[in-house]
């Protein structure tokens, strides 16, 4: 599939009932855990400290999202991928494509991502942003999920973001490879 030189601008919005859904499971399991380490749910398998601690462990988890959620704008795109760069709701600034060292495609559970690692010598304020948006993993790198994009397959996603960044790149095709298309 060949991209053409008038390549579409691709959108990635955050569905807010998502979001909404996954912590209020998470409130839901650790209010389970919590009654079984309180003793209103006798268990025979399960010691109440252990129960304990799961509760303590997802209430933690459930705080995590909801103060992560809350700096999102459910209204904007999440992620906008286009002909200037990559333009990531929780950064400040553009990702230009010539600010991309590379693009990895990574399979993790049957899920394909596509990890964008930035170079180093980009703009610090950049660089910082990301490593304090990933908290120091993987502080380079932008994931974007080929699914979440409405209107476009995940291969269309795909064959669109390679394109960009092998326009933009100075390897060209060498520079942008992908380990499951090697398959």
């Amino acid at each position: 599939m060949a991209l053409e030189t008038n390549s579409p601008t691709i959108r990635s919005k955050i569905a807010p009932w998502r979001t909404a859904g996954a912590i209020f499971l998470c409130i839901a399991i650790a209010a389970f855990y919590g009654l079984i380490a309180h003793g209103d749910i006798p268990m025979r398998r399960m010691p109440p400290e252990l129960a304990g601690l799961f509760f303590v462990v997802l209430t933690v988890c459930t705080v995590f999202l909801i103060f992560k959620f809350s700096k999102l704008d459910f209204t904007k795109p999440s992620m906008t991928v286009g002909e200037d760069g990559i333009e990531y709701q929780p950064l400040s600034k553009l990702i230009p494509w010539p600010a991309v060292e590379k693009i990895d495609s990574v399979v993790t559970f049957r899920t394909e991502m596509l990890h964008v690692i930035v170079k180093k010598d980009t703009d610090s304020v950049l660089l910082a942003e990301l490593k304090r948006w990933n908290h120091g993993f993987m502080p380079r790198t932008v994931i974007i999920s080929p699914d979440g994009f409405e209107g476009f397959s995940p291969a269309e996603v795909k064959v669109i973001v390679y394109g960009y960044f092998q326009r933009h790149s100075a390897g060209g095709i060498n520079a942008a490879t992908s380990r499951s298309e090697d398959r």
